[in-house]
């Protein structure tokens, strides 16, 4: 079986071309958001989540091993899905893709980078994967920008490779959802803490039912 493999992946027409792998990303969810308010961010909000072609990539080996793998890479889906989980802890009302609301977030990807490393020596060969992820925030009402953020996380994950290549993909596909859980936690404490927002969402809804 493994010879197979080995031969769908060898030398064509005299370079070296190595076999292709998927990454098997998931959503990630935020259990627990800091806020020193005790309350989410009042108001309704209409969330644009720009994730449209920011995290594909394709990476390879810095290293000559398992005759150069391609792994592919594609975030856009799962990190937009990440965004979206995380909504309902942070915010009272907030709609995405709804437009016509009083106040507009924009939630973007400014940084998606991966990197993969094999080392050949020791007694099992290992694997470094290394993602780094970052998010920018903008909120604006009637189109004046009143708020922009940003958080950025980084994480190297260290897999063994005991057969075949395709091991190392669950090892890139762990840095990159660790990442990215750790840079979207970032970015919910800092709109959930946000004074700028909180002001321009109004009074939490039980002080405006107790106001009645």
């Amino acid at each position: 079986m493994r010879y197979l493999s080995l031969q769908l992946c060898a030398v064509v027409f005299g370079g070296m071309v190595g076999c292709a792998y998927t990454v098997p990303l998931t959503p990630v969810k935020i259990d627990d958001v800091p806020n020193r308010h005790g309350t989410k961010i009042p108001g309704q909000f209409s969330v644009q989540i720009a994730t449209d072609d920011c995290c594909k990539k394709e990476v390879r080996s810095e290293l000559l091993m398992c005759q150069a793998p391609t792994y592919h890479i594609n975030g856009d889906q799962t990190i937009k899905a990440s965004v979206q989980s995380a909504l309902p802890a942070v915010f009272e009302d907030a709609v995405v893709g709804q437009s016509g609301r009083d106040n507009d977030l924009t939630i973007s990807i400014n940084r998606f980078d991966v990197s993969v490393r094999f080392d050949p020596l020791g007694v099992v060969p290992t694997v470094l994967a290394t993602a780094d992820v970052g998010f920018a925030v903008e909120a604006r009402r009637n189109g004046q920008i009143l708020l922009t953020g940003h958080a950025y996380a980084q994480q190297a994950n260290v897999g063994r490779v005991v057969l075949f290549c395709s091991e190392a993909s669950s090892t890139i596909a762990a840095a990159v959802n660790t990442a990215t859980r750790e840079a979207l936690s970032k970015l919910t404490e800092l709109i959930a803490n946000s004074p700028a927002l909180r002001e321009l969402g109004g009074p939490p809804l039980e002080h405006r039912a107790q106001a009645r």
